[in-house]
């Protein structure tokens, strides 16, 4: 049976895990800002420009400084927005919280000294760039247009150089194609970028989309084993690939009725656990947090639109 409604919420301790692990490092701090803004909040901005019936940006929308500007400055502020408002910010984090719950108080001070502490730093460095490259790779493909998402990558990039990590990845590049790294690396991130840059973009995007695991493996073996054993330390990030694996496996089956549990087997099961862990999705309670979210991001992209209509909507497409 789906437990009962509730409004969504933190509890101060799960608080405290999510935000160490969210700032774990500050290469990773910085990549979840754009990673959120370009991937799951643009594609929203993207409708809210065609419904306005603006200039219909194509594949290579977010390499137009106009629109950039728009997806960064609204994309940037509803994710404060999220973070900001209590119920939101819980509603986007349920496996999060999920993995927080099953942490016994040893393992939970086990991980949060891993997250916070200066000596495990680099260690953290480490594994976050690995994520940050894995994320890439899993989002390379823009879904509204089926190009590759090339705006993605030269954030990689620019993150990964700002951040004085960059290094690692061109050197996973170069075990694997030497001359593809060499490019990736001298290529500009800053917009605009000239045609003849931008087909070079595609060239290690193209590449990267066939050798991506490759890539992957020749970054985690150039890693020491035992800083691979010292990153099993942080229990919490092993209970949310758990989760992750578990909500992606009962997301895969569909929604599935109180009546029908049975036909789940004990991952998918986990995972609707897991997709209703503030209770019904369907409630009120529920439906409204993401309701007012939604308003709440309509009303700032119309804004925004309205007040750069000019620029917005003479850009040429792509």
């Amino acid at each position: 049976m789906l437990a009962q409604a509730a409004t969504p919420a933190m509890t101060p301790r799960q608080q405290q895990l999510l935000a160490a692990a969210e700032s774990s490092s500050p290469v990773y701090a910085a990549w979840r800002e754009r990673y959120a803004v370009l991937i799951a909040v643009e594609p929203k901005l993207q409708r809210a420009v065609l419904y306005t019936r603006c200039a219909k940006p194509g594949g290579e929308r977010l390499l137009d400084p106009n629109y950039r500007a728009y997806a960064e400055t609204v994309g940037g502020a509803y994710r404060r927005y999220l973070q900001d408002s209590g119920p939101a910010s819980a509603m986007a984090s349920t496996t999060k919280l999920w993995a927080a719950d099953q942490l016994t108080e040893a393992e939970y001070q086990r991980s949060l000294r891993w997250l916070t502490s200066a000596n495990t730093l680099p260690l953290r460095n480490v594994r976050d760039v690995g994520t940050i490259l894995s994320q890439y790779l899993e989002n390379s493909v823009d879904v509204s247009s089926g190009q590759l998402n090339l705006a993605v990558l030269l954030a990689m990039k620019d993150t990964l150089a700002k951040a004085g990590q960059l290094g690692p990845v061109v050197k996973a590049f170069a075990q694997v194609d030497a001359a593809k790294a060499a490019l990736f690396e001298s290529l500009p991130t800053e917009l605009p970028l000239k045609d003849e840059q931008i087909q070079q973009w595609y060239e290690v995007a193209t590449w990267l989309d066939k050798a991506g695991n490759t890539v992957q493996l020749a970054y985690w073996f150039a890693v020491p084993q035992e800083s691979i054993d010292a990153m099993a330390e942080d229990v919490f990030e092993e209970r949310v690939n758990q989760g992750l694996q578990a909500l992606q496996a009962y997301q895969r089956k569909g929604p599935v009725e109180d009546s029908d549990v049975h036909t789940l087997n004990d991952e998918q099961k986990l995972g609707r656990k897991i997709a209703y862990y503030f209770g019904d999705l369907a409630s009120d309670e529920i439906a409204q947090v993401s309701v007012d979210a939604h308003n709440w991001m309509s009303k700032q992209a119309q804004a925004y639109i309205d007040k750069h209509r000019a620029v917005m909507c003479s850009s040429p497409r792509r």
